[in-house]
């Protein structure tokens, strides 16, 4: 693998490699190489294969046109239309709809018909709740899980959203950052009183490797007001 560098100044990537067997699957190896390089040094690459063999090799060197990689299509979810996926009867679009474009229509509506329209399409209690989950996960997407769960709480469903686990994620992460800032005012209290490291951590029960760190911030913010 070499950086090729020509007389008029253009660059590639030369790929070559040796073999002693004619596979005829090689030119999809070839051609994942291809990709691979492609992202790593965005740059032409050119591929030599070197073969090595007796018998003389008879096999695709190049990939059919339909099998050539030219782009992808991009479906940009924001401006589907919500009305439509709300109307389909596959849970699975309905869900959907919460990625799409509500318009004018505010999200907690929004979610609320989309809740109303999966009780009406989806049969027995089991799915229902399996899809109104997964309609949890989506609306994280587009940071309306909060008010999802405010939402469905207020509807007559049968769904504990207390045992979502972003419910449960979002709580645990508000008792650490709570938990975090008790232990900074602690840490700065003493900071301010001339203690010690080791005295701030043996009084609030820390490691002093966590009360050094915050010492050090509370520095650094100082010389920086400074």
């Amino acid at each position: 693998l070499r950086i090729i560098l020509t007389e008029d100044g253009r660059k590639f990537i030369l790929h070559v490699e040796f073999e002693a067997k004619a596979k005829r699957l090689m030119v999809y190896r070839v051609s994942e190489y291809h990709g691979i390089l492609l992202k790593k040094y965005r740059l032409p690459v050119h591929h030599v294969v070197v073969y090595l063999g007796e018998r003389r090799p008879n096999i695709p060197t190049r990939l059919k046109e339909e099998e050539v990689f030219t782009g992808f299509e991009l479906v940009d979810f924001g401006r589907l239309d919500y009305e439509q996926l709300l109307s389909s009867q596959v849970p699975e679009v309905i869900v959907l709809a919460i990625l799409a474009n509500f318009k004018n229509k505010p999200p907690e509506a929004a979610i609320r018909s989309i809740v109303e329209r999966l009780q009406k399409v989806v049969k027995g209690e089991l799915s229902l709740q399996k899809y109104i989950r997964q309609l949890n996960v989506m609306s994280g997407l587009r940071k309306l899980h909060e008010l999802t769960i405010k939402t469905i709480e207020d509807m007559p469903v049968t769904y504990d959203v207390r045992s979502d686990f972003l419910y449960k994620k979002g709580k645990e992460e508000g008792r650490e950052e709570a938990f975090n800032e008790k232990e900074r005012i602690v840490v700065t209290r003493g900071w301010q009183k001339s203690m010690s490291p080791e005295e701030i951590a043996e009084l609030a029960d820390m490691p002093v490797e966590r009360v050094q760190a915050i010492i050090r911030e509370l520095e650094a913010k100082v010389k920086g007001e400074g």
